[in-house]
């Protein structure tokens, strides 16, 4: 392979997927691997061009909308033009990092299936025509009362449609679904050993 493996990490906020992907970071420097983490979540301070938009709808909402309700939509579904906009600043941000996966094992903390899980049924159809496929892909799973205990962001019944959206992306791009509810290192050697499965990356 003349590039490094590209890796995807996706799962709902309070998951644990930034903590795991440290550990298993860890796990790779000591074997030796070359890694980079990149953030593909929206509305930081990676933003790119979603950032206008992302401030437009936080202006809105914070005038109209009480604490609770905001949290949680972050979680409500996305309409085709959201889930547009979104795909040029996650593909900005893919292609950017591809030119480091030479010479790089590239960690993505959350992936393009994010903006999948959480559009609707027309942009899911569309989009995923457009969506790059990772080497490989972990779903980190969390029971919804682990989750929701943690963030306190999505209720239990969104925490719930989210991990059935994301797990229904396996018909569809393979997903290699992780309990995080174990040690974290034995849950990071399980991962590791995954990406480098027979050899094949």
């Amino acid at each position: 392979m003349k590039r490094k493996p590209v890796i995807a990490f996706i799962g709902i906020d309070g998951a644990g997927k930034t903590t795991l992907i440290n550990k298993v970071a860890e796990k790779m420097e000591e074997k030796g691997h070359k890694y980079k983490i990149v953030y593909m979540g929206l509305g930081g301070e990676g933003d790119l061009l979603f950032h206008h938009l992302s401030n437009f709808k936080r202006k809105i909402l914070y005038n109209k909308k009480g604490a609770d309700t905001k949290k949680l939509d972050n979680y409500r579904e996305r309409g085709i033009l959201w889930v547009f906009v979104q795909y040029i600043e996650l593909w900005l941000r893919y292609l950017n990092a591809k030119k480091y996966s030479k010479d790089y094992m590239i960690l993505f903390d959350r992936f393009f299936y994010d903006g999948l899980i959480l559009g609707n049924r027309l942009s899911f159809h569309i989009f995923k025509f457009f969506t790059p496929k990772p080497d490989r892909c972990f779903l980190i799973k969390a029971p919804p009362k682990v989750v929701y205990g943690r963030k306190k962001e999505a209720g239990i019944k969104e925490i719930k449609k989210y991990y059935k959206k994301a797990e229904n992306l396996s018909h569809f791009f393979p997903i290699i679904t992780i309990n995080n509810t174990k040690k974290i290192n034995d849950v990071a050697d399980k991962i590791y050993l995954e990406i480098y499965k027979k050899n094949n990356i």
